[in-house]
């Protein structure tokens, strides 16, 4: 076989691999598809939709209640998305707060896991479980970083509702304890 025949069996396996390759990778997504309709027709869980959260933080030292608006849905493989968004942060002019991330259910609560988009910020949200008793409040804590930079854990509310802040901060206050002989915080 001459060189030319060698080329041209080269350009065929090479072609060959790339369609292969290709769909390796599309096939999950084809298969995928019709069990996420499925699903998605089928079984909606209590912790999807859009939910309105709201939490204590501090920027200057002065503690503030802030709302966000979440949305929680379940991607193509049956796993829990979710996206934030903030409009206007703690005061006018301060811009938009987006985030995104994954949700989980672990020993009767709900784990939301988000980022920050545009800057580096990590969220860590455990709430009750939604999911048993289809609740539209439910409480629990975050923790990550305040607008002063300082780490920072406190109760947070999520409420299918929108809630004017005054109410909201009522029930925060309400849902905490604290644990003198424990040193610990409880909602």
């Amino acid at each position: 076989m001459d060189n030319g025949g060698k080329m041209e069996e080269f350009k065929y396996l090479l072609i060959g691999g790339v369609i292969g390759a290709a769909i390796q990778h599309v096939f999950p997504y084809v298969i995928g598809f019709p069990r996420y309709l499925w699903l998605r027709h089928k079984y909606k869980r209590a912790a999807e939709g859009i939910w309105y959260s709201y939490h204590f933080t501090r920027k200057n030292q002065q503690v503030r209640t802030v709302s966000t608006k979440w949305k929680v849905e379940r991607n193509y493989r049956g796993r829990l998305v979710v996206t934030g968004r903030r409009n206007g942060g703690l005061a006018a002019g301060e811009g938009v707060l987006q985030c995104k991330g994954s949700a989980f259910t672990e020993e009767g609560f709900l784990v939301i896991l988000v980022q920050a988009t545009g800057y580096d910020a990590h969220w860590s949200i455990r709430v009750n479980n939604p999911i048993p008793t289809n609740e539209q409040s439910v409480c629990g804590l975050w923790l990550s970083y305040d607008f002063d930079g300082d780490l920072t854990a406190g109760p947070i509310l999520f409420s299918r509702d929108v809630m004017d802040l005054q109410q909201a901060e009522l029930m925060l206050k309400r849902s905490v304890s604290a644990s003198t002989s424990y040193k610990l915080l409880r909602v």
